[in-house]
């Protein structure tokens, strides 16, 4: 699936930091990239991914994921 948008962000509730939004680029159908991303400490963070479907459709996802 190409989807026509993607966003990234994350939070790290324990810490209130965040949310840090990360904007990747596309390099090819169905393929995002995001160079240079940095997290500030380590430890638990919630991971947000919102997919945009359509022109009025979209999904999120919320993941946590240990960082460090």
């Amino acid at each position: 699936m190409d989807a026509p948008e993607l966003k990234v962000a994350f939070t790290n509730n324990a810490e209130e930091i965040g949310p840090l939004p990360v904007v990747p680029d596309r390099i090819a159908t169905g393929h995002w990239s995001a160079d240079g991303v940095q997290i500030p400490m380590p430890g638990t963070w919630e991971l947000e991914v919102t997919v945009r479907t359509s022109d009025i459709d979209q999904v999120t996802v919320k993941k946590n994921v240990k960082i460090g």
